[in-house]
């Protein structure tokens, strides 16, 4: 191998383990606790508490924030809303921090 082919090799393994680190977590099956407007952003709690993940390391771990900036925030807020009301299950995937706040990206129900 020649000295560049290594030094290409060497940046894709770093930008692997970039993606890797910032890779987001799916948190566990469990209710739409409460659920809150702040500001520029919705806030909401799931339970149990076990089920709080914060894969990213956020200053704090609950609760989970999304941005009315996001374009699927609508879709996000009523579907919590919906699983809320209904008693369905919910998990979120989480990705970044939002302020100090692990950040909402997907929501599934069931």
């Amino acid at each position: 191998m020649n000295r560049m082919s290594i030094i290409v090799a060497l940046a894709l393994i770093g930008l692997s383990v970039i993606n890797v680190a910032n890779a987001g977590q799916w948190t566990g099956w469990g209710d739409a606790d409460r659920i809150y407007s702040h500001s520029q952003s919705y806030l909401s709690y799931l339970t149990p508490a076990e089920l709080h993940i914060n894969p990213d390391e956020c200053p704090r771990a609950r609760p989970y924030k999304f941005d009315r900036s996001q374009e699927n925030s609508k879709e996000i807020f009523q579907m919590l809303l919906t699983a809320k009301l209904s008693g369905f299950k919910v998990r979120a995937y989480l990705s970044e921090c939002v302020g100090s706040y692990p950040r909402i990206l997907y929501l599934e129900v069931k």
